[in-house]
């Protein structure tokens, strides 16, 4: 129950930043579909569904430290992050790139002392974390190819928008890869909530 109402409040509330951006896009531009969606998906999955679920007991012993060291890290870096984009305007995707790879070690780590990992809902889960990690990885690399250090200061660019040519590589694959990761999402919440 915490699960889907938590969920209904974040939705409500990431509709109205959306609809408030969308009337005055900045930092680059309007936010494009496809990362409004993966916008959605990190926030929503990395924030609040694998917190609650790990709080509520839902995640299985194979993936509990995994899933419990990526939340720590998000966690970690979300106010870190915000700060430098808000306050000392000095985020680059640098940053953001190596704490990528230092999550995306904290979560195999724990998975080389499985000695087997049974084809579940929960591992196809864990394995599209793994995959969002990678992905996360590879979209600030990309973005940062193109902008260079133009994410600092205070016309600092944030987002890769639709009317910019440069971004239509990164938005197509983005577009691909929502797909797999939001049915996997779907699959574990509706796992839960019928538990």
């Amino acid at each position: 129950m915490i699960l889907l109402i938590t969920s209904v409040l974040f939705l409500l509330v990431f509709l109205y930043v959306l609809i408030k951006h969308g009337k005055n896009p900045s930092k680059g531009g309007s936010l494009a579909p496809s990362k409004r969606f993966w916008l959605f998906y990190t926030l929503y999955t990395w924030f609040i569904f694998l917190p609650i679920s790990l709080y509520e007991g839902y995640i299985g012993d194979a993936f509990y430290l995994s899933f419990l060291l990526l939340t720590v890290s998000m966690w970690l870096r979300a106010p870190i992050e915000v700060f430098m984009l808000l306050k000392t305007k000095n985020w680059t995707p640098p940053i953001g790139i190596t704490h990528d790879l230092i999550t995306l070690v904290l979560f195999c780590v724990p998975l080389f002392s499985l000695k087997s990992i049974e084809f579940t809902i929960e591992s196809i889960f864990a394995f599209t974390l793994f995959l969002s990690l990678i992905l996360e990885t590879y979209y600030a690399y990309a973005f940062y190819k193109i902008v260079q250090d133009k994410t600092k200061g205070d016309e600092g660019i944030w987002f890769a928008n639709k009317e910019n040519p440069e971004f239509r590589r990164i938005l197509q694959i983005t577009t691909i890869f929502n797909y797999p990761l939001f049915l996997a999402l779907l699959m574990m919440g509706y796992q839960y909530l019928i538990a």
